[in-house]
């Protein structure tokens, strides 16, 4: 009886050493670094100052998580995560687009998975894909931007062309002849170009795509493997971008503009529509507006037109979070929880510069402050999505196949056919290193 007490004692012992040694690893404390991009629409405050309000807030929730902020440029920040990466000082977690953080650092390894913090049934289905590597999540979804088309309804007003646009149409819809037609409607407005194009770098390239995905071409072979940019429809929407140029309805020095550029552009009021836009940039320019410090005019947003027997469409610009791999298995574990905790709080993503949240059941932006543009770019874009390439592997390297090629359409040194055909081929070299 007595070995009995004794042998029960002992494992009552066991158990609550057991015990206070996992209350002791809950109670740890762990200090993690987090390096930010501006993906928070913070205007009025500097860099970092809004992320740190959301550290501080956490800490009091969790007061043995310490978290420090590190503000990256887009300028740079990518050359310091590589470096980062290759001699392996890696933050703990980054806020960024799927270009990198998928396509890039997952593909390279250099994430954890997510899945184990995220509930795949409450994310919005056009989120997936662009958030996702071999089917797992490697990225936290928070918020997307659904790029679109912005139009300075004022000039189209003084042309005696708003009738052209499609706004009396609940779906707004259009065709690419529709378009040109507005466009040469503005091509007389003094001091105005109609539109412009960029080729400068494979920055904001996806707008000029989408023109050709949204002319019917296909983008990818079914097995997403292998580029078919240059299917006839393809041809025809590189032929009606070069031709907007032959027609004078675009602004001087595409070939080495950059999107950059050409969003000025449209915001001192010298461009009449800009072919690739959205609510991160509409709504710092109705601030700055309001402000006397920009040009004061009406914007519109738009989708992209299709041409005869294609649809409309959009490419999901995605604001997400992710974890790096590193040896410190509580970091990892904590920063997940950070992640998870930003990617939830409703009034934390709808302060991302992303109009649509990635997790079912909240609010858009649109809705939220009752903005009649916003709003129809919110819905349209949340059901339009087309997979526009950017978490295929390899596909960093892909993108700068592009802008030499349309460079030299937009030159005359190839026709659009040929410099279609040359990005396809010099694209599918690359993805032959990762899909052999």
């Amino acid at each position: 009886m007595k070995k009995g007490i004794t042998g029960m004692l002992a494992i009552l012992f066991v158990l609550l050493s057991t015990a206070a040694v996992f209350g002791q690893a809950a109670q740890q404390k762990v200090e993690l670094l987090w390096w930010a991009y501006p993906r928070f629409s913070t205007t009025g405050k500097d860099p970092g100052v809004y992320e740190q309000e959301l550290v501080d807030r956490y800490g009091k929730l969790n007061p043995n998580v310490t978290i420090k902020i590190e503000t990256l440029s887009y300028n740079g920040g990518p050359a310091k995560v590589n470096v980062a990466i290759a001699s392996n000082t890696v933050p703990d977690l980054i806020d960024d687009d799927p270009v990198r953080l998928i396509a890039d650092y997952a593909t390279r390894g250099a994430l954890v998975p997510m899945d184990d913090v995220i509930d795949r049934s409450k994310v919005l289905d056009a989120f997936v894909p662009d958030s996702t590597l071999d089917g797992k999540f490697y990225m936290y979804p928070m918020s997307a931007l659904p790029i679109c088309i912005g139009v300075d309804k004022t000039i189209f007003q003084q042309a005696g062309a708003l009738g052209l646009l499609p706004l009396a149409r609940s779906d707004r819809s259009w065709t690419y002849d529709d378009l040109t037609k507005a466009l040469d409607a503005v091509k007389n407005v003094k001091g105005v170009y109609p539109t412009a194009l960029w080729a400068g770098n494979e920055q904001a390239d996806v707008g000029m795509r989408m023109v050709l995905q949204t002319f019917g071409a296909k983008l990818f072979a079914p097995d997403n493997k292998r580029l078919t940019l240059n299917d006839a429809a393809g041809v025809k929407g590189m032929e009606w971008l070069v031709g907007l140029k032959q027609k004078g309805l675009i602004a001087p020095g595409a070939e080495a503009m950059l999107a950059s550029d050409a969003i000025d552009l449209f915001h001192q009021g010298r461009v009449a529509l800009s072919m690739q836009y959205d609510s991160s940039q509409l709504l710092p320019l109705r601030i700055a507006q309001k402000a006397g410090k920009a040009a004061n005019f009406d914007v519109v947003l738009l989708p992209y037109p299709s041409a005869p027997g294609a649809s409309s469409g959009t490419s999901l610009a995605l604001t997400g979070v992710a974890v790096f791999k590193t040896a410190d298995q509580a970091k990892i574990d904590a920063a997940k929880q950070f992640a998870k905790w930003l990617c939830n709080a409703e009034d934390i993503v709808l302060s991302s510069i992303g109009t649509v949240p990635a997790i079912k059941g909240m609010r858009t932006y649109g809705q939220t402050h009752n903005d009649p543009e916003v709003a129809f770019v919110d819905t349209w874009g949340g059901t339009h999505n087309i997979y526009a390439g950017k978490v295929t592997k390899g596909w960093a390297e892909v993108r700068t196949k592009w802008y030499p090629n349309f460079q030299a359409a937009l030159t005359g040194v190839k026709t659009p056919k040929q410099a279609l055909d040359d990005f396809v081929a010099a694209a599918n070299e690359v993805l032959k290193k990762y899909y052999p």
